[in-house]
């Protein structure tokens, strides 16, 4: 168990974890717990509190969920005369919990808080470690000895501090290993010189911690030779930024780059690291916070993309792209939690991720409108059809929203552009709005044509479900 008084900043600006602990520091901070079975303690409110024979411990584990009463806590005195109510608590799933005190007075139940009021503590409940892996060098992998080598490495988790992780080598197959490098951001490359006198197996070890105290571990073996030729270099190799053919001085752009030429081979994972060094490069790049936000989408880390999505949000308010990516993690999320969950509280939380989605694509579809953007109003409207169709069986609702999107006006053609002009990034963007609009064009036309045929078959047969992937068109990739 950890408390943590520190907010995570992300993108310049500073939000709750997971963006659901409320604005401010609550009073008796912020608790992260790896066991479902933990002690809560509360200082008293106020004066009547604080002389109060006893009080009820309410806990609430949703941002809108009304306050569930506990029962009777115990009172316990400090040695300097301070008063603390101490309560064991039970929970069934992972997440955040608030909890607030009343007092008791004369035997009485207390009175419950209101819906807007404060946690007095926040816990949060993390059984899973974090995931890792050393994304660089690529396998096989294989360095020369006294030769630099280029690592990168990323660690998702919901709950991380801001410097998690820890590399280590080992020349004898683990029987001891050796510091590389600590205090490491979540995603990050560096370059490693390889000792002279290594040869033969080596392995390196990323080890991290999340705030709850799990701990996770990713092994690669590399093989060392004495000056072996290695691989030329290739985009994504932070070992050889300067050499590579997307170079050009500019290390936001370049690595900007290679980060997408990884994305576009499905690896988001590996690309996180070069995304990550490319807004550290400049902050003000705000298409790479887009870029980091899908990236952990299709990583599967839900809540970390929302987070960074939100920190781009506060730099740049207009961004509908980010509106969209924002709907996508809570939809991608939610139905996937709906796929393995039956009913209950699984399902409830399901459905809310779910709620969240259509109120991200309801806002895009009215930014989008009143910008005159077809392509991103054609994704908003294209979710909000699956929402329709695979979570609420409203197939004619889905028809409306998939019609829509073929019926939305295309971009004006390009001008006759000047020798060069194509370069321009100006140019190259709104060509990949145009690429966009028609893949969600496209992809709304196969599921009307799927609804067409279930219809002239007569047929319940359930719709089938395409991939999140069409989001990548919007960012200029291929859809996986």
């Amino acid at each position: 168990m950890r408390i943590i008084a520190r907010a995570l900043i992300v993108c310049g600006a500073v939000l709750g974890f997971s963006g659901l602990v409320p604005a401010g520091e609550p009073l008796d901070g912020i608790l992260y717990f790896a066991g479902r079975e933990y002690v809560v303690t509360v200082s008293p409110l106020d004066e009547e509190s604080r002389n109060a024979e006893n009080a009820d411990l309410y806990e609430r584990s949703g941002v809108e969920a009304a306050w569930k009463n506990l029962g009777r806590s115990e009172r316990i005195v400090l040695p300097d005369g301070g008063v603390r109510f101490l309560k064991l608590v039970k929970v069934d799933l992972d997440g955040v919990y608030r909890y607030t005190s009343r007092p008791v007075v004369g035997g009485e139940t207390s009175s419950p808080p209101g819906p807007d009021s404060p946690p007095q503590a926040v816990v949060v409940v993390d059984a899973l470690p974090p995931r890792v892996r050393i994304v660089r060098p690529p396998d096989p992998a294989r360095a020369v000895a006294g030769e630099a080598m280029g690592i990168a490495w990323v660690v998702l988790d919901e709950n991380l501090d801001e410097f998690p992780a820890v590399l280590q080598w080992s020349r004898d197959d683990g029987d001891v290993w050796r510091l590389l490098a600590d205090n490491l951001l979540p995603a990050g490359e560096m370059v490693w010189p390889v000792p002279s006198d290594v040869s033969g197996r080596m392995l390196l070890k990323l080890v991290a911690a999340d705030m709850a105290g799990n701990r996770g571990s990713s092994v690669k073996l590399v093989e060392v030779g004495g000056g072996t030729p290695v691989p030329a270099p290739i985009p994504g190799d932070g070992a050889c930024v300067a050499e590579c053919p997307q170079y050009d001085g500019n290390e936001a752009w370049s690595h900007y780059l290679m980060a997408a030429d990884l994305m576009r081979r499905n690896l988001p994972l590996e690309a996180l690291p070069y995304y990550w060094r490319s807004a550290r490069e400049d902050p003000d790049f705000l298409d790479v916070w887009a870029d980091i936000g899908l990236a952990y989408i299709e990583a599967g880390a839900y809540k970390t993309a929302r987070e960074t999505l939100l920190g781009a949000m506060r730099r740049s308010p207009g961004r509908i792209d980010l509106r969209l990516l924002m709907g996508e993690s809570f939809q991608a999320e939610g139905m996937g939690l709906l796929a393995r969950s039956g009913f209950g509280e699984d399902r409830n939380a399901a459905l809310q991720l779910i709620e969240g989605a259509e109120g991200w694509y309801e806002r895009a579809v009215e930014a989008a409108s009143r910008e005159s953007r077809p392509s991103e109003s054609a994704a908003a409207l294209y979710r909000l059809g699956e929402i329709r169709c695979f979570v609420e069986n409203d197939r004619d609702g889905a028809r409306v929203y998939w019609r829509k999107v073929l019926e939305l006006p295309g971009p004006q053609p390009d001008a006759a552009l000047p020798e060069g002009a194509a370069e321009d990034s100006r140019y190259r963007r709104h060509a990949r709005m145009r690429a966009a609009l028609d893949a969600w064009r496209n992809w709304a036309r196969g599921y009307l044509e799927q609804l067409d045929a279930l219809e002239r078959a007569g047929s319940d047969e359930p719709m089938r479900a395409r991939k999140i992937g069409p989001s990548r068109a919007a960012i200029g990739l291929d859809a996986p």
